[in-house]
């Protein structure tokens, strides 16, 4: 994908070209204000990328996007062994790409590339443990006494709906494949918005979601400030449960 970087090379590169995009319902775009913010090196403090100011609009599209995608069960009708098998694919993609998501978020964080490098690969083992679990979410069956006669019972789990995911600057991708992995591994749809000093890593995530196999709208990304978009996204109607790990 033009929108998303894969190389430190390219990002310095797409520094002094224009602002990356962010991912909604399968697109990648702008913000509907066309504002953006400017990325750091910490180390250097040099400017690295620019990427979408979300606001409060921006996030409204993003969750009803993840609303239609879950409404509409386009994940969950994949089945949990389809479902697994594509997880375990973003687990191998991320094994596959690792040299560059470790430069990229070694530079976007600062962090040693060594600690980078090992993040990366828990993010990695996140998505392959989540993967088990896709099988693995059952309800329960039991005979309950009632008076004179037994009654037989069961559960049901099923997600709750679109989820909406805060995620922090000190472990980026990691944190976000926590996340993630764990409410597509429920059947959930997603939208997330990274730190604004460190959202580069998780663009690069989910365009190895799209290319794993998860289908538009199940993932989405919207990147933007705390007070703003991250406000949106825990005050929105439409988001069911939030996932929030604070900087």
């Amino acid at each position: 994908m033009a929108a998303v970087l894969h190389d430190v090379s390219d990002i310095l590169e797409r520094a002094s070209r224009g602002p990356q995009l962010m991912l909604i319902d399968g697109k990648w775009e702008q913000a509907e204000a066309r504002e953006h913010f400017d990325v750091f090196d910490p180390v250097t403090g040099k400017v690295i990328a620019k990427v979408p100011s979300g606001q409060r609009a921006d996030i409204d599209r993003a969750v009803k996007a993840a609303a239609r995608a879950f409404e509409s069960r386009v994940w969950l009708n994949l089945g949990a062994q389809e479902r697994a098998k594509i997880l375990w694919r973003v687990a191998e993609l991320i094994d596959k790409n690792a040299s560059d998501l470790t430069n990229l978020e070694s530079l976007n964080n600062g962090m040693p590339v060594e600690l980078a490098g090992y993040t990366i690969s828990m993010g990695a083992e996140a998505f392959r443990y989540y993967a088990g679990w896709c099988t693995k979410i059952n309800g329960q069956t039991s005979d309950i006494s009632a008076g004179p006669s037994n009654v037989h019972a069961f559960t049901l789990k099923e997600p709750v709906g679109v989820a909406g995911m805060i995620t922090p600057w000190n472990s980026p991708l990691s944190l976000a494949c926590t996340k993630v992995a764990a409410a597509l591994a429920a059947g959930c749809t997603c939208v997330i918005k990274p730190a604004e000093e460190t959202p580069l890593s998780t663009l690069r995530l989910a365009e190895i979601a799209l290319e794993a196999g998860v289908p538009p709208g199940v993932v989405n990304v919207v990147t933007g400030f705390g007070h703003a978009a991250g406000a949106a996204r825990a005050g929105h109607p439409g988001v069911a449960k939030i996932a929030f790990t604070g900087s």
